[in-house]
């Protein structure tokens, strides 16, 4: 299943696509990344069955980020966006995650380990807002002040 976590990270970030497209008055372009994912994924779905839930995990895990490239990058060319300036533009996304998954397994491994279940969930969340708020405050000011704009209207 922690396969599958991977993968989620790139859906999140994938969900925006279709309604960007349709917003900028090209539906067809959202019609035609959505058959590319209806018409790969099945295929790659019945080909990792044959290796149980851990091969059908692991076919999401290889075949969805191809798909999210390929669907994406069409998404970004709608709209004039190169694939450099929109990763650049995530890049604290990704490295505040990073920051905060790193945070959370020390944690657990180090402080968390003999705790109950309710300890450990509440630990290792109270961890990771904490991490992500640190990562952003000290790597991402601009974004924490945008924050506290938005939050003063």
């Amino acid at each position: 299943m922690k396969v599958l976590c991977i993968v989620s990270t790139l859906r999140a970030i994938n969900a925006v696509n279709v309604p960007l497209v349709v917003a900028k008055g090209k539906p067809n372009i959202a019609m035609i990344s959505n058959l590319i994912f209806a018409a790969i994924l099945p295929i790659a779905f019945y080909l990792g069955s044959f290796y149980g839930l851990t091969g059908f995990s692991y076919s999401w895990l290889i075949v969805f980020p191809f798909l999210f490239l390929i669907t994406t990058y069409i998404s970004l060319k709608t709209i004039g966006l190169s694939m450099m300036e929109y990763f650049k533009e995530l890049r604290h996304v990704f490295a505040g995650s990073l920051f905060m998954t790193a945070s959370v397994i020390i944690v657990q491994k180090t402080f968390l380990a003999g705790l109950g279940h309710l300890d450990r969930i509440i630990g290792a969340s109270l961890t990771g807002a904490a991490a992500y708020l640190l990562y952003y405050f000290i790597f991402n000011r601009e974004m924490l002040a945008e924050v506290r704009a938005v939050l003063k209207r």
